[in-house]
């Protein structure tokens, strides 16, 4: 038991030595890994990123199109994951919903300067701006063709209106003209027809209001005050500083690889030669 302290401190003497004694290969690996980092820092292109933020086209504060629906089709076009595939810059890099959200869609996209992303960004958003358009006027005319339809069937309901008044007159007129001997047989069926018109001209009636109101719906459901384009909000955010590669992030995890892979390689190094004296020695 008292020999335990003792037999760690040697042990962690003899790990030291071997470091010291090996040193060259961990600084000579640490320092290969550390220049081939700051040779692809200094010799990789610069990446830059442009950013936007898009909110979708609206009826009554409700997007027409749903935002995950919208977010598939530019993720769709501009293959944003495939990630098989290299493609090269300026792309769109990430199209992504902010927590919560119906109406708004985050897009990114890289370039090797802001220039260029920012035109590749300008495209993706020209791109979003189109379909709703057509999601606009696709709803637009269909509410147009539906007012079309209704403001006929008012029409046809007037005209309906109109000639169930002419025969009601015509059967007021002939009941006043009935001579006594007829007043009796001849009465009653003017009557029962002029209940049953009369009857037909108030469901005709109550139907040309609920058409009117359906009319009115439509013309509100088509004012410029419910109807929302799809937008940028805001304007095209741009990276002042390249977001690739990280320079000094880089350099210290290769410094550090290199370093943990130098001391690997320095007890490997140990351990062979060890062994190596131990098969010669036993010969």
């Amino acid at each position: 038991m008292d020999n335990q302290p003792n037999q760690q401190t040697i042990d962690l003497h003899e790990l030291w030595a071997i470091l010291v004694k090996r040193k060259m290969a961990v600084i000579g690996i640490t320092a290969v890994l550390t220049a081939m980092a700051i040779a692809y820092v200094l010799l990789a292109k610069p990446v830059y990123e442009a950013t936007s933020i898009i909110e979708a086209a609206q009826i009554d504060k409700k997007a027409i199109q749903p935002i995950e629906d919208i977010k598939e089709k530019v993720e769709f076009v501009y293959q944003v994951n495939l990630k098989d595939k290299m493609t090269e810059l300026p792309r769109i890099s990430s199209v992504a919903i902010p927590k919560n959200s119906t109406l708004l869609m985050v897009i990114k996209a890289q370039g090797h300067d802001n220039t260029s992303a920012q035109k590749k960004l300008q495209e993706a958003i020209g791109f979003v701006v189109h379909e709703q358009s057509e999601e606009i006027k696709s709803y637009v005319e269909n509410k147009k063709k539906q007012s079309a339809l209704v403001e006929q069937s008012i029409a046809d309901n007037e005209n309906a209106l109109g000639e169930a008044g002419a025969r009601l007159k015509n059967y007021e007129a002939k009941l006043l003209n009935l001579s006594k001997a007829d007043s009796a047989l001849g009465g009653e069926f003017y009557a029962i027809e002029m209940d049953r018109l009369q009857s037909e001209i108030r469901n005709m009636e109550s139907k040309r209001f609920a058409l009117k109101e359906r009319l009115e719906s439509f013309s509100y459901a088509l004012s410029a005050s419910r109807i929302k384009d799809a937008r940028m909000v805001g304007g095209i955010g741009l990276s002042e500083k390249p977001i690739k590669p990280k320079k000094m992030l880089t350099v210290v995890v290769a410094s550090a690889t290199g370093l943990m892979l130098g001391i690997f390689i320095a007890f490997l190094g140990e351990f062979l030669s060890g062994s190596r004296k131990e098969k010669t020695g036993d010969r």
